[in-house]
């Protein structure tokens, strides 16, 4: 079992840490809240639940021409820290001879990420109704 965290979701977590430097904080709860936000992640290859299939293009999901998720392999984790600030995690669950590798290829603010199967498909879906309504 192995986690691995990419080279731009350690930026990310870096510049999350830089961030919490800057609020009104002792230093040392800083560190915990990024220690904390590691842990989890390093975690993610030893928890009971699979996270459910990533369906944000935003996150690196790329759609077939029905809107479904081609990589059923990437799975969209979410994590809250204290205060409920929500991250949005994109992580290929690689399973091989039994044993799980988690790679951790995208990190973002939840309330970021915005493009899903619904924001695809909805224009379409509503496009046909308005030409059945004309037939």
């Amino acid at each position: 079992m192995a986690v691995i965290i990419s080279s731009d979701v350690l930026d990310r977590i870096d510049d999350y840490a830089v961030a919490l430097s800057r609020y009104p904080i002792p230093m040392e709860r800083a560190h915990e809240k990024v220690d904390k936000l590691i842990a989890t992640l390093n975690r993610l290859d030893t928890s009971l639940s699979i996270p459910p299939i990533c369906v944000h293009k935003d996150l690196g999901q790329i759609l077939d021409a029905s809107g479904k998720p081609i990589n059923k392999n990437l799975r969209r984790f979410n994590y809250a820290d204290e205060s409920g600030f929500q991250w949005a995690f994109a992580c290929l669950f690689l399973e091989e001879n039994e044993t799980t590798t988690v790679i951790i290829t995208k990190m973002m603010a939840a309330s970021f990420v915005k493009e899903s199967i619904e924001a695809v498909i909805l224009p379409i879906l509503e496009f046909n109704q308005r030409l059945s309504a004309i037939r």
